[in-house]
């Protein structure tokens, strides 16, 4: 099989970069493609760790490596098995967990100056601040002090591990039920997927197709997708055609303007909860000047009938 140079290029299982001897770049006409210093792989590997090492943080590092990774597969391998110690705490999940355990502290955090109610809202948001402890490195604490033991660490850290994801799910699922709930969208969702199995079942009898290819037809359609390697062929196979078609055209509708009622009534129950709290504040403002004006009312009646017995 021929190959055009772009298909060498970007296909990371092919692509050798420099390494492409002069015989390989001028029978698939790379001249001019690639830069024209020819170099052998462990040049490459070399060129390429001395590139990785000033990458200041891990993050940069692993971004570089999987964008490695994405270009030239033989590179990649052959720079990562003569550094795999190196290397093994770039590219396992702590540094991306780190990173999000960050975007999720800045917008705890952030949120948390913001809001009115301080109290109100740390009690409110218990899943959130579980989500964003970073229990590895309270852990690594330990261990280098050497007061549990390794094992013991590791099911630990597992275990506080499940519960960072049992916060994100938390937060997840009570924002998801409050969508789900608003203008009924829950009901109309349950009503789809009983419409769509029902005309998949209209499709299966009618068209004398297996359960499983109407489901795939089903899905397929009421999403507008379309693909075409199922279409109906009988009147009553094209009226559940006709009904999913216009059931997924109906739902994306809904789902559009549910999303939109969604984050606008929480625009508004934000505004709301600030005008409760500024009107809270002025009815206390309005009892303590009620309660100053009984005091010098008082004391004023005090000097008038000092002044009467004067006279």
């Amino acid at each position: 099989m021929k190959y055009t140079p772009q298909q060498l290029i970007n296909n990371p299982f092919l692509n050798k970069g420099t390494a492409f001897t002069k015989e390989e770049r001028q029978k698939y006409n790379l001249n001019g493609i690639l830069p024209p210093a020819i170099q052998t792989l462990d040049q490459q590997v070399s060129q390429t760790y001395a590139q990785l090492s000033s990458k200041a943080t891990d993050l940069d590092k692993r971004m570089f490596l999987m964008n490695l990774f994405n270009e030239n597969h033989v590179l990649y391998y052959k720079l990562f098995s003569e550094h795999i110690y190196e290397f093994m705490p770039i590219v396992y999940d702590p540094t991306i967990d780190w990173g999000i355990l960050i975007l999720f502290a800045i917008d705890y955090f952030v949120r948390l100056f913001l809001a009115t109610n301080k109290r109100k809202f740390f009690r409110e948001n218990i899943f959130d601040l579980l989500a964003i402890i970073p229990f590895d490195a309270f852990f690594s604490l330990f261990r280098l002090s050497r007061v549990m033991r390794v094992t013991h660490i590791l099911r630990a850290m597992k275990l506080l591990r499940l519960l960072r994801v049992i916060g994100l799910t938390g937060k997840m699922q009570k924002n998801f039920s409050k969508f789900f709930n608003a203008h009924g969208l829950i009901y109309i969702f349950y009503s789809s997927l009983a419409i769509v199995f029902f005309a998949a079942v209209l499709y299966a009898v009618a068209e004398n197709a297996s359960l499983v290819d109407s489901l795939w037809w089903a899905i397929v359609t009421v999403t507008t997708v379309g693909y075409g390697d199922i279409s109906p062929h009988t009147g009553v196979g094209r009226l559940a055609a006709i009904l999913l078609m216009s059931l997924g055209i109906g739902f994306i509708g809904v789902l559009t303007s549910s999303i939109t009622s969604y984050f606008a009534e929480e625009t508004d129950q934000k505004d709301m909860d600030e005008l409760m709290t500024e009107l809270e504040t002025i009815r206390k403002e309005n009892s303590e000047i009620k309660q100053e004006l009984t005091k010098l009312n008082q004391h004023l009646d005090a000097q008038k009938n000092a002044n009467h017995k004067d006279d």
